[in-house]
């Protein structure tokens, strides 16, 4: 009897910690616990092992991930950010996403064909082939340096004006299209001076054409380097092997100087609001802080401070693209 009075109560507490939920915050920590309460402002929970509760604001957690498999994601907890179809009609058809394609007959036709994983030197511009129309004399490029990724400091955003400003940059598919856009919003409104988009400045001095790319180009881009294929090509050293795109790409890259591409968190030139994602203000990470994030970034200097728990990722880098 005494043997059994040991064993129960050390079986449930083994069973207690075992059986975890998991806080997703929208810093992309990640809490083991057991969720004790959630209000209209606060969630409770317990760490193993501790006989009090801890206590979280609900505008900073994502999502739970109970231990019975359910989920509960949390919308972001923003003033200046509309989230439902109502307060995005209030700012108007700017912040109503559309979705184009580049118009490729403005571009004159490269000098030859080319190929994902070529290297593109022409006219003075250069990168590496990320996609190609059918005839292999348009696509688009990368460029072989990263940005924005300078360890422990704050990471430049894209506008430092207003953050509730649209911007005009609608486009999911199309970065050059909201490049353009931002030219027509900084040509409208000159009281912003070129000071305030940092970004802009940084792709304005690798050339004309570089552009920020769209959270549907960033996309493209992830699930290509995740891809295999079985290469031929230019570059003898994986011709006749199977092998991710990423080896590949990054190969091109540093071959020419350049950086590996393999940024979990990335900037895109699109300005999304989804519920229980992402702001243009960047109050909240873009969609799951567990998958790749494609945010503008648009914070104000006395906003400055939410950037901090971002730094880890080295800055929030981004990526230049150009059309050819």
């Amino acid at each position: 009897m005494k043997l059994r009075n040991i064993i129960m109560p050390l079986c449930l507490a083994l069973a207690s910690v075992c059986q975890a939920d998991r806080l997703v915050t929208r810093a992309a920590d990640i809490i083991e616990c057991k969720v004790t309460a959630v209000d209209e402002a606060t969630v409770k929970y317990r760490k193993p092992g501790e006989p009090f509760d801890r206590e979280i604001s609900r505008g900073d957690i994502f999502k739970i991930k109970y231990d019975n498999g359910e989920e509960e994601t949390f919308p972001a907890l923003s003033a200046s950010a509309p989230t439902s179809p109502a307060d995005r009609a209030a700012y108007g058809p700017q912040y109503r996403n559309t979705e184009t394609e580049p118009d490729w007959n403005a571009f004159p036709p490269a000098g030859r064909r080319y190929h994902i994983g070529d290297w593109y030197s022409e006219n003075g511009v250069e990168g590496i082939v990320i996609w190609t129309t059918s005839d292999g004399r348009h696509g688009r490029i990368l460029n072989k340096r990263k940005f924005n990724t300078s360890m422990f400091s704050k990471p430049s955003p894209f506008f430092t004006g207003p953050a509730d400003i649209p911007l005009g940059m609608s486009d999911t598919a199309n970065g050059y299209a909201n490049m353009l856009a931002l030219s027509r919003f900084i040509a409208d409104n000159p009281q912003y001076g070129n000071d305030m988009f940092p970004i802009r400045d940084m792709l304005a001095a690798l050339g004309q054409g570089w552009y920020l790319p769209s959270a549907k180009e960033l996309e493209y881009l992830e699930k290509l380097r995740d891809s295999e294929v079985a290469y031929s090509g230019e570059n003898t050293r994986f011709n006749g092997k199977t092998v991710k795109w990423h080896k590949i790409l990054n190969h091109v890259s540093k071959s020419h100087g350049g950086d590996k591409h393999d940024d979990y968190y990335r900037l895109s030139s699109t300005e999304v609001y989804s519920p229980g994602g992402a702001s243009a203000t960047f109050e909240a990470l873009y969609g799951d802080p567990q998958a790749p994030q494609f945010a503008l970034l648009k914070v104000t200097s006395e906003a400055a401070e939410r950037t901090k728990p971002f730094i880890r990722t080295r800055g929030l880098p981004f990526y230049a693209f150009h059309l050819f």
